[in-house]
């Protein structure tokens, strides 16, 4: 990249006719400057961690590169590049940290650091970790003249979780068949980001289905029948194949929502009870029209290269590999969530304790033992209207089940 530079003046120096002052720029060990916001810098930038991983496989992961993780909350990170072309958008582009470069050898003068609301600041300085000798090897390495006329470069270090972008950039240090079993990997990596769909919960799918309807491809930004601006073939391919597993996502909790019904209708004795509804208060009918919508405006884009054609032999393949791929990670059915009557124990007390969202539980010390953990994080990353919904059902089809027995 461009690479940023830093210079320091002493203003001690500059006023003191003797020229008295300091001679070199000096924090002291662990104090750092604030040089700046990296992101977010629109309101566009913070994503949910399901909406990135669809957008940087549209653009073939090259978004990674302009990403950051948001402390607060892991569900959602930073990203600052431009929804329609994968590159840094202009307002970032306005801004210094974005062009700092990166080392993996030489001295780290900057460093990501999270301010109280998970924002990315960059700091210049060194860190000190509490190894003295090597502090004042980094402070020999990056000593920076306070003579207003020195320029030093400043670096900053990703750590090894970004090897896999460095080795795309080509400034990896790694041996090449290192590189050569890396890039194997991140191929793996961008296929799971396609089999990951099949297990969407309605919301996220929603938010991935209208970021790619109002963002990535928005309506008239792409010509059509060979006319206006043409869409890159490879982010045309790539966001089709994405459309196509939202809509078996959504062909599959649309069955869902039927088989619960169906199955609430049976344990009840056919009485109308309250339902655990899946779709998470999301019309999926609406949604499979989205969807639709979606697919055929792509199809009519303005492009260099011919669809390839999508059989629905090739759906039942990615269903089956999809299938295969979420039970060897331990992950939830694509079925989702169809209730196991097996597993609803019959004793009602029981059922309230697993499924309890009283205030007495929000209101637990946060020490108290790993049952009440296991709640409380399940009430954290569990939508209100899915937890209260499950709990409803769950000890409706207990009493029915007691009242059977």
């Amino acid at each position: 990249g461009l690479g940023v530079f830093v210079r320091c003046s002493s203003f001690r120096r500059n006023a003191n006719k003797s020229g008295a002052g300091p001679e070199i720029f000096q924090l002291m060990a662990g104090e750092l400057l604030d040089i700046g916001v990296y992101a977010p810098l629109t309101a566009n930038d913070k994503k949910h961690q399901h909406v990135f991983n669809c957008k940087t496989y549209c653009f073939s992961l090259r978004t990674e590169h302009y990403s950051f993780e948001y402390s607060p909350d892991d569900r959602y990170l930073f990203d600052i590049s431009d929804d329609q072309t994968g590159e840094p958008h202009e307002t970032a582009r306005r801004h210094l940290p974005m062009y700092v470069n990166e080392t993996t050898t030489g001295t780290e003068s900057i460093h990501a650091e999270n301010d109280p609301e998970g924002n990315v600041h960059y700091m210049l300085g060194l860190k000190y970790t509490g190894d003295w000798s090597a502090y004042v090897r980094d402070a020999n390495n990056f000593m920076l003249k306070a003579d207003g006329k020195t320029e030093k470069e400043i670096f900053v270090n990703y750590g090894k979780d970004y090897e896999h972008v460095r080795i795309r950039e080509g400034y990896s240090k790694l041996p090449l068949k290192r590189q050569q079993v890396v890039l194997g990997r991140a191929t793996k990596h961008q296929r799971e980001f396609v089999l990951d769909v099949l297990a969407y919960e309605s919301p996220s799918l929603a938010a991935c289905v209208k970021f790619f309807s109002t963002k990535l491809v928005p309506e008239h930004y792409y010509g059509e029948g060979g006319h206006g601006i043409h869409i890159d073939p490879e982010l045309r391919d790539r966001a089709l194949q994405m459309s196509r597993m939202f809509r078996i996502r959504a062909e599959r909790i649309i069955e869902t929502v039927a088989k619960n019904r169906e199955m609430a209708a049976e344990s009840q004795d056919g009485s109308d009870v309250e339902r655990y509804d899946p779709s998470g208060g999301i019309d999926m009918e609406q949604l499979m029209t989205q969807i639709t919508d979606l697919i055929e405006r792509l199809s009519r884009l303005s492009c260099s290269r011919p669809i390839q054609p999508y059989s629905k032999e090739m759906e039942m393949e990615d269903i089956a590999e999809a299938e295969e791929y979420h039970k060897k990670e331990g992950k939830d059915s694509l079925d989702g969530d169809i209730l196991d009557l097996s597993d609803i124990d019959s004793d009602e007390n029981d059922d309230d304790d697993d499924y309890d969202d009283d205030d007495d539980d929000d209101d637990a010390d946060e020490g108290g033992g790993e049952e009440e953990q296991d709640k409380k994080k399940f009430r954290e990353t569990c939508p209100e209207e899915r937890r209260a919904g499950l709990a409803r059902y769950k000890a409706l089809l207990a009493k029915a089940l007691t009242r059977r027995t």
